[in-house]
């Protein structure tokens, strides 16, 4: 079996005209390359774009798709799951792994209780435990930072629906009057 590098790991590269530092996280997902990026104002306003489009999406292949199975055992991802419990999922049809949406794009280092949580594989490597799976999504779900990243995704699809405002807009609304 080869290596399974992490996808989650950013790459930090600088642009050479604006030389601002740009982060960009990359993934495939359903046989397409999703590619996130933070440096000028075009890919950030196109970042928004994707993870608008991420998070709104049931990210799983099309019907009919035979999803793999395990060799030694008659195992394999359950559609259902994105459909019916865990709707935060992605499934990657390239890895046969999923991933949890919201944490994958908002997870930073140091959440948790004191800044030490590590990302499980949903977030990292992706999951692909499927004798485990219900209950590992439902311990999953209980982490701080799946909390933390689920309230962010609603935050930011809500700003982006013009729901709510973001924290400058809201400042400058409400700041006090001199």
């Amino acid at each position: 079996m080869g290596t399974i590098s992490p996808i989650w790991t950013p790459m930090t590269t600088y642009q050479t005209q604006s030389l601002q530092p740009a982060f960009k996280k990359s993934l495939t997902l359903c046989g397409k390359q999703i590619d996130l990026i933070l440096g000028t104002r075009t890919e950030i306003l196109s970042m928004t774009l994707r993870k608008k489009n991420v998070l709104s999406t049931k990210l799983r292949p099309k019907k009919p798709y035979k999803f793999p199975t395990e060799k030694s055992h008659n195992r394999s991802f359950q559609p259902k799951w994105i459909t019916n419990d865990f709707a935060w999922l992605a499934y990657s049809a390239s890895e046969d792994r999923v991933y949890c949406k919201p944490c994958w794009l908002f997870f930073h280092e140091g959440v948790g209780k004191g800044g030490h949580q590590n990302p499980g594989k949903l977030v990292s490597l992706g999951f692909r435990d499927w004798k485990k799976a219900k209950e590992s999504f439902k311990k999953h779900m209980e982490k701080e930072y799946h909390k933390l990243c689920v309230l962010q995704a609603t935050s930011f699809l809500k700003i982006s629906a013009g729901k709510q405002l973001d924290i400058a807009s809201n400042w400058i609304v409400n700041a006090p009057k001199r």
